[in-house]
């Protein structure tokens, strides 16, 4: 088990774009699947890896992202932040029961 940060998971989760660097979004998703995705995989494991990371934190299933904009999405990033913390524990798609 490994801890990502608030960011990176909500990426996946959400399917919004949270950074100007998406290596930390990339890097959960490897880790999850446990290889190196090439960059056509990586939709269709963001799908697979999602239900597997709300399983594992079911707070984050209320999470809404409606209204959020490129203006404000840091601001909406904080706040979530500062409500779930800034890094969550994640298991690989392997260890899943």
């Amino acid at each position: 088990m490994r801890e990502f940060h608030l960011r990176d998971i909500l990426n996946v989760i959400t399917g919004l774009k949270l950074a100007e660097n998406m290596d930390g979004y990339y890097y959960l998703l490897n880790y999850m699947m446990g290889t190196h995705l090439n960059p056509h995989q990586l939709s269709k494991a963001a799908a697979e890896c999602k239900a597997y990371l709300l399983e594992q934190h079911p707070q984050l299933k209320d999470i809404s992202c409606h209204g959020i904009t490129a203006e404000n999405w840091q601001e909406w990033l904080e706040r979530q932040i500062q409500k779930y913390g800034q890094r969550l524990p994640i298991k690989p798609l392997s260890e899943k029961h």
